[in-house]
């Protein structure tokens, strides 16, 4: 039987969009406040914001995040609250016009 450590050494793991991640160089928990519209916890959103507005990979990052549909945390530069509301736009533009 092989394991994984029987692998060849010649073939790596296709590339990720978390490995080029700004994120990956901070505590994870700055990106998870308790409560990201009030108090201390909206100041730690607006600072993780800030960190994901300037992250090359906050589009596959958003994108995930809306597949997974993350109920928690700061993802591709939104909180919770955007994140629904853009799947609720987003469903709006695809809609069929009424006749």
């Amino acid at each position: 039987m092989r394991t994984s450590y029987d692998a060849p050494k010649t073939l790596s793991r296709p590339d990720w969009w978390g490995d080029d991640a700004l994120c990956r160089t901070y505590d994870p928990d700055e990106f998870f406040p308790e409560d990201w519209r009030r108090g201390p916890g909206k100041l730690q959103a607006i600072v993780a914001k800030q960190i994901c507005a300037r992250c090359p990979a906050i589009t596959p990052c958003l994108d995930g995040a809306l597949q997974r549909r993350e109920p928690v945390g700061i993802w591709g530069g939104l909180d919770p609250d955007e994140r629904t509301q853009l799947v609720v736009n987003r469903g709006r533009s695809t809609q069929a016009p009424a006749a």
